[in-house]
């Protein structure tokens, strides 16, 4: 039962920075670099797991298409367009083997991934903008100065 509350439990910006500030006073210089890099543990294929001890993927986790802790790197959207076109073409595969339930499931991925790449789309465009900063990039902020 404590499992299940903690997966619907809801991630306080305070407390996640809180959380995160704890970890760096008490990391080694590598898992320093990579929380100052990813903002959090975890890297994945479109960004880095907002919240690696929430995951019922266990560390099998390349993709997190869909996933509510995916913390998005526009940098990263390349990588999005590639998975794309592979799943684009599955889904054509699969429609013409005549697999309809195959071809549904790689369209929802489809219907996914592009709804991910729009968002990584508006993220780059509020960043070039100056109206959004990337929580990685927070973190780092004042550590030359």
């Amino acid at each position: 039962m404590d499992h299940a509350r903690q997966a619907v439990r809801v991630i306080e910006p305070e407390e996640e920075a809180q959380r995160i500030n704890k970890l760096m006073e008490e990391a080694d210089e590598r898992t320093r670099e990579i929380l100052e890099r990813y903002g959090g543990l975890h890297p994945v294929t479109f960004g880095h797991c907002g919240y690696p001890g929430l995951c019922v993927r266990g560390t099998a986790r390349a993709f997190c298409i869909g996933c509510p802790f995916l913390v998005r790197r526009p940098e990263y959207l390349d990588r999005v367009d590639f998975v794309l076109d592979g799943y684009l073409k599955a889904a054509d595969a699969h429609e013409r083997m005549g697999d309809l339930a195959g071809a549904r499931e790689r369209q929802r991925m489809v219907a996914d991934l592009r709804q991910l790449r729009m968002e990584m789309l508006l993220l780059a465009e509020a960043e070039r903008q100056g109206t959004w900063t990337p929580h990685w990039k927070q973190l780092t902020v004042g550590v030359d100065e």
